[in-house]
Parts: C-alpha cells; sequence; structure tokens
C-alpha cells in the first residue's frame, strides 16, 4: 500500500527554507574558524566583545590547554558553543579589531618612514616634518639624530634610534 499525500500535509512546511547537510556542515565549519579566530586574542580583548559566558568560559578553557588532543577537542566544543550564538556581533567585533591594527600598522610605518629620513637626510627631512608637525621639539629632535648617527658610526645599540621613534610616535599623535 502506497502513502498518498495531499498538498495540505506540506502547507506547514511553506515559507522554511531547508538546508542540506552539506551547508549544515559549512556553517558550522565556519562557526569553529570563527572560534578558532577568538581563541587567538588576548583575555583583554575578549572581555570587550560582550560574549556569552558559555563561550567566554569555554575560550578561556582553550587557553590554559597546552595538550593538542585537548586543544582539538576543545576547539570542537567552542564550535559546538557558537552553534547558539548569533555569530554577526562576534564577526562585526573581530572586524573592528582587525581595522584598528591595520590602522596601528599604517601609523608605526610612517613613524619609521619620519625617522629613517631624519636619519639619513637630517635637516632637510627635519623641515618637513616641522611643516606637517609644527609641535615638534627642534632643538631636542636635532639632538636625538645626531646622538644616533654617532652610535650608527660606532656600531652601537640604536638607543637614540628609538628614542627618535617613540619621540614621533607621540607627536605625530596616534589615531587608533
Amino acid at each position: 500500500m502506497t502513502e498518498h499525500f495531499d498538498d495540505d500535509d506540506f502547507d506547514e512546511f511553506e515559507g522554511e527554507e531547508v538546508k542540506s547537510r552539506s551547508e549544515i556542515k559549512r556553517e558550522a565549519e565556519a562557526l569553529q574558524v570563527l572560534g578558532q579566530s577568538l581563541t587567538k586574542l588576548p583575555a583583554a580583548q575578549l572581555d570587550k566583545m560582550n560574549l556569552p559566558e558559555a563561550l567566554r568560559s569555554a575560550l578561556a578553557d582553550y587557553q590554559r590547554f597546552t595538550s593538542r588532543t585537548a586543544l582539538k577537542r576543545q576547539l570542537q566544543y567552542i564550535g559546538k558553543v557558537m552553534r547558539g550564538v548569533d555569530p554577526e556581533p562576534i564577526q562585526q567585533a573581530l572586524e573592528t579589531l582587525r581595522s584598528q591594527d591595520r590602522k596601528q600598522v599604517v601609523f608605526f610605518h610612517r613613524v619609521e618612514k619620519w625617522r629613517d629620513r631624519l636619519l639619513g637626510e637630517g635637516d632637510s627631512a627635519l623641515g618637513e616634518l616641522l611643516t606637517e608637525a609644527p609641535d615638534v621639539d627642534r632643538q631636542q629632535l636635532r639632538q636625538m639624530i645626531r646622538n644616533a648617527q654617532r652610535e650608527a658610526k660606532m656600531n652601537k645599540p640604536p638607543k637614540n634610534a628609538r628614542a627618535i621613534f617613540q619621540y614621533l610616535k607621540e607627536v605625530l599623535g596616534e589615531d587608533v
């Protein structure tokens, strides 16, 4: 005997999106990858993200473990916990963190470039820097440049070059 289904039998499923096993598996793997990204963040950044307690606890446990097997098992558990969490705010928070990191890297490259120019070109680069950042103490910076150049000639550690970097970092102002 074969069963006969009426159209009325399927009305209750109308409008629901049916997911294939492969699609469900891909979504679970994506959540596990997102969870893995979270495991690489320091605790201070995780605290700022307002994560659910179960997820935060699982991430804290992951950071305590050292055994590869335990880490792998915990990562799978994090993926399981992630299935019950809305991933969108977490992804946005991660993107914000990455954006801040990129801005900081760009800023540091800019400071390094100025330091290298000051050490290589001297007063001409200093004049350009003064137009960009009028708050620079010309006399102090000139002294630090001379000391750094002297250190370089004597093959000493670049203590003053590092000091120039720190000074420029403060004066140019980090917008991160």
